[in-house]
């Protein structure tokens, strides 16, 4: 296993070491668990393609060195720069390879052409030939243009694989989507993705997606911070399909919409496939803050403001759990569910929305606190089936857009929620039975305020 080096500022085709480096890309012979790095601070203008597979024990590595030190930079500091030059694919790997990581790069200058979509990094080819195993982390990737005619894409990441890691990654000024992939068990952690959707209506933050043949099952969605305020359209996370996706997980999210304007039907995270859950996200603006689109999904401990819609659960599905959530300045409904009367909707806090749930008659809602809002609860069919445990009562438990319970005062809503068996805290541990009512990013103490 060594280390091959590049510097594009080099004199002469060198030899790949430390002290005589490649100047091209194109000099690179590809071999698994060989590392490969770019001095930082340098910029190579065209393509990286890896047409060699690594493995487990032996995986490729891509990324910057210090050319002072020769020491491999990383943490997204010493990137190394790629630019596409108006290329259509800028690094990827080919279709069945495998174990590759691209690390602490800076990449740009990707350009889609008529008919053919402009991918900065792109994993695998289709959904028959793909990159499993595979990470993209520490990356800059911005300025990806050309979506110049219909059905054309053009995204920051696309990836078909399973198990692929898109971890601590910047990704701004994207055509399209700033994340788009299909295949299972995808983790997705800690990047900053914004200012996506530039040149159409379609893009997403992060958009997942299954197929008969490339199923999109158990994605992990956490702990991103995804800014789609800059266009009404599409979502910030859209996890999976609803035939071919199942449990997912989305959580602890910073989720940020363009304010609904009358015109496209925005939503901050849809978790499509049945079993999934969305749990202990911030979503702010757009139509829907949650959407659960199938059945047996969960909604917990989210905080969502300023939607038209705050939770809601689609019309055909069911089972679903809509629990211990904060939902506030929601204009049309904070938690609706059309038709379904097995949806359970407790321990929520609701306010200053127009109305507060609206149900079918049969749907258990109890244990909510609703405060400030237009009508409190909302009949759409059926015969109505109203908790006798809501509260109607100011929280005491927010300033602003401050959320969490207040210690420094006596909250109604401590202690009087109901025990909602599976339901977890952050930690693992399973809460008690006798619980507060709303957020669980709500409960952590504050300091006093004076």
């Amino acid at each position: 296993m060594a280390t091959i080096y590049v510097n594009p500022t080099a004199s002469g085709t060198g030899s790949g070491a430390i002290g005589d480096p490649y100047s091209s890309w194109t000099s690179v012979t590809w071999v698994a668990g060989n590392t490969y790095l770019q001095a930082s601070g340098t910029t190579y203008s065209g393509v990286i393609l890896v047409n060699v597979t690594g493995t487990q024990s032996a995986p490729i590595i891509v990324g910057s060195y210090d050319a002072s030190t020769g020491l491999r930079t990383t943490g997204g500091s010493g990137r190394a720069r790629i630019n596409g030059d108006n290329t259509r694919l800028t690094v990827r790997s080919g279709g069945a390879v495998h174990w590759v990581t691209f690390d602490n790069l800076e990449i740009f200058g990707t350009t889609g052409t008529s008919g053919q979509s402009g991918i900065a990094i792109f994993l695998g080819s289709s959904d028959l030939s793909v990159s499993n195993d595979c990470t993209v982390s520490n990356c800059w990737i911005h300025d990806v243009t050309g979506l110049l005619s219909p059905g054309t894409d053009s995204n920051g990441i696309m990836a078909f694989g399973s198990r692929n890691k898109i971890v601590n990654n910047l990704i701004e000024d994207i055509s399209c989507d700033g994340i788009w992939g299909q295949g299972n068990n995808f983790y997705i952690v800690g990047n900053t993705i914004r200012r996506v959707s530039v040149e159409n209506t379609r893009g997403d933050c992060v958009q997942l997606y299954g197929t008969t043949t490339l199923r999109n099952d158990g994605v992990y969605v956490a702990f991103n911070d995804l800014d789609h305020n800059n266009k009404e359209s599409k979502q910030c996370i859209i996890s999976g399909d609803a035939t071919y996706s199942s449990n997912a997980l989305i959580e602890y999210n910073v989720c940020r919409m363009a304010t609904y304007v009358g015109t496209i039907a925005t939503t901050c995270i849809m978790a499509e496939g049945p079993n999934s859950i969305v749990r202990g996200n911030v979503c702010k603006g757009g139509y829907m803050g949650v959407y659960l689109t199938s059945s047996n999904s969960v909604a917990c401990g989210n905080v969502v403001t300023g939607a038209v819609l705050g939770i809601q659960q689609g019309p055909s599905a069911t089972g679903g759990k809509i629990y211990n959530n904060v939902v506030s300045e929601c204009s049309g409904s904070g938690i609706y569910a059309e038709t379904d009367t097995t949806v359970a909707v407790k321990n929520n806090i609701v306010t200053r929305c127009g109305r507060g749930v609206s149900l079918a008659g049969g749907a258990a809602e109890d244990y909510n606190c609703f405060d400030g809002n237009s009508s409190d609860r909302w009949l759409l069919s059926g015969v109505a089936s109203w908790g006798a445990n809501d509260l109607f009562i100011n929280p005491l438990n927010y300033m602003g857009d401050d959320f969490r319970l207040r210690y420094d005062v006596t909250s109604p809503l401590m202690n009087s929620g109901t025990y909602s068996q599976g339901i977890q805290l952050r930690n693992g541990r399973m809460r008690p039975n006798v619980v507060p009512i709303g957020a669980y990013t709500a409960l952590l103490p504050r300091t006093a305020r004076t």
